[in-house]
């Protein structure tokens, strides 16, 4: 089994990203048409997915892994400045 794993953690001036759903929709039907979908797993790291419906069109359009970092990132910086309750 072979895992590919689509990030915009890397992104900058000379690294431009391109939307995660974009990105996971093109690489799911270039591997379905390689007859190679069902052997590689697609995990999408992304600062893109807030909402429900995000990690939902996602795993809708082939990611079968989601690492939100940008969404833990901010609850940590919100637990940090106290702005969470603390039995969250």
């Amino acid at each position: 089994y072979n895992i590919i794993i689509l990030s915009d953690r890397q992104l900058g001036p000379d690294r431009i990203a391109i939307p995660a759903l974009l990105a996971t929709a093109a690489v799911h039907h270039h591997l379905i048409r390689k007859g190679l979908r069902t052997s590689v797993g697609l995990v999408v790291e992304s600062g893109e997915p807030r909402e429900v419906h995000h990690f939902c069109c996602l795993a809708g359009y082939g990611a079968e892994a989601i690492n939100p970092y940008l969404a833990f990132d901010t609850l940590l910086d919100m637990h940090k400045r106290g702005e969470l309750p603390a039995e969250v």
